[in-house]
């Protein structure tokens, strides 16, 4: 396969490169400006990242064929250069075989840990520990055993 330029493409801000659950057709290079990640819409909307000039975005859906995670929407005026998914597809069924079954294995780890990010958006989140309270007991007593503060 003869090697071709990627093509590169210009967003105005506010523009969104692509939405979560569209198909992932192509990833992309950011050359110039900025753009965020989120998930949800409205007031369940929540920003996960910005990503600035010569990042790679948009590649575990290409990589894994699963549809987008996350929405990408610009911050200013952004240039992108686009990586198709033949491109991608050619590197990788010429990689080392160990090497691919390590990658594969890393991206199928990040979606079920992004399902699972997804899901629990939708749940409150507890952070403190579930402590069970119990009354002090002298050794072998009962919790009526406690010791009082001596009175002298």
């Amino acid at each position: 396969m003869q090697y071709k330029e990627p093509p590169t493409r210009r967003y105005s801000k506010g523009q969104k490169i692509f939405v979560e659950g569209d198909e992932a057709r192509e990833a992309f290079i950011l050359r110039r400006g900025s753009v965020e990640v989120s998930i949800g819409t409205g007031s369940e909307r929540k920003v996960l990242d910005v990503i600035t000039a010569n990042q790679m975005f948009g590649e575990m859906g290409l990589i894994g064929n699963t549809p987008r995670t996350a929405t990408i929407r610009c911050l200013e005026e952004t240039e992108v250069t686009v990586v198709e998914r033949e491109m991608i597809e050619v590197k990788i069924r010429e990689m080392d075989p160990y090497i691919r079954y390590l990658m594969q294995s890393l991206i199928d780890r990040l979606n079920r840990t992004s399902k699972k990010v997804v899901r629990a958006r939708h749940q409150p989140v507890d952070f403190l520990p579930r402590v069970e309270k119990r009354a002090a007991r002298p050794e072998g007593g009962t919790p009526d055993d406690t010791a009082k503060p001596d009175a002298s």
